[in-house]
């Protein structure tokens, strides 16, 4: 495994993210702690500019409206890098699945991160989301062959995420224990795990960007818990411990998940 870590905070990649407004402080706050650079523009009049300055865009749709859609719209063009489209909510009501399914249809994203809810949905599915989250996990054969399923349909890479998460793009798969269950606790810790996933696709190809990016960020929650058990302090032990992981560290938990094989 490359020094993808060290390589990332060396080069400093401007990532684009049309933010969910619930987090968009939060995701800044990481992508600054992992050594990379955020810009949270908001205005469809900048946003062809502002993503053609930028390494990686990060779409997510948890706070929507027409502006936010027009912005995800000019993005999808413009974009000339890696982009990660999060459908947060996407089965919450027609009108946010059909704009999602209006962005898909403009251009495959190259990561689509997912819980097992929205998938579901993508896949013209009965979902049993509640709200933006997915309550119930999968066991590993089954978030595998969700993820494979979708990523056939949308090609591209899909991380599904939950107690499990699950990386396919079709034809690789893997499934991805560990993290914490206060994840649940705070908001935004889906919309972060996009985000780096855009950071870790500026230094490596779309598979290992999300296999890397859900082995980094559950190591992170189980470094949190060990000495924040609580969720205000949680949150503030992740983003200090994204500061603090090494390439060694992340080396060392992706070797014990029997990740290093996938990429």
């Amino acid at each position: 495994m490359s020094d993808r870590l060290k390589a990332l905070r060396a080069a400093r990649p401007l990532v684009h993210c049309v933010a969910n407004t619930v987090s968009s402080e939060s995701c800044a706050n990481l992508l600054l702690a992992l050594g990379a650079s955020p810009i949270m523009a908001q205005a469809p009049e900048e946003m062809a500019a502002v993503t053609a300055a930028a390494q990686a865009t990060v779409l997510n749709a948890g706070t929507p409206d027409a502006v936010r859609w027009s912005a995800c719209h000019t993005c999808l063009r413009a974009a000339d890098h890696p982009v990660v489209l999060d459908p947060v909510g996407v089965g919450v009501s027609p009108w946010r699945a059909e704009k999602v399914r209006a962005l898909l249809s403009l251009r495959h994203p190259d990561i689509l991160r997912v819980n097992a809810g929205e998938a579901q949905t993508l896949l013209g599915m009965d979902s049993r989301s509640q709200g933006v989250d997915c309550p119930k996990g999968l066991p590993c054969d089954q978030a595998t062959a969700l993820a494979q399923r979708l990523a056939r349909l949308r090609h591209c890479v899909v991380l599904l995420t939950g107690a499990l998460d699950a990386v396919s793009d079709g034809q690789k798969t893997c499934c991805i224990a560990g993290g914490n269950p206060l994840m649940s606790r705070i908001t935004g810790s889906g919309d972060m795990l996009s985000c780096l996933c855009g950071a870790f696709a500026t230094v490596a190809d779309a598979f290992t960007a999300a296999v890397t990016a859900s082995a980094f960020w559950k190591l992170c929650a189980e470094r949190a818990a060990a000495t924040a058990p609580a969720p205000g302090r949680f949150r503030a032990a992740l983003i200090d411990n994204v500061y603090i992981l090494d390439d060694r560290e992340l080396a060392a938990a992706m070797a014990g998940r029997g990740l290093l094989s996938f990429i």
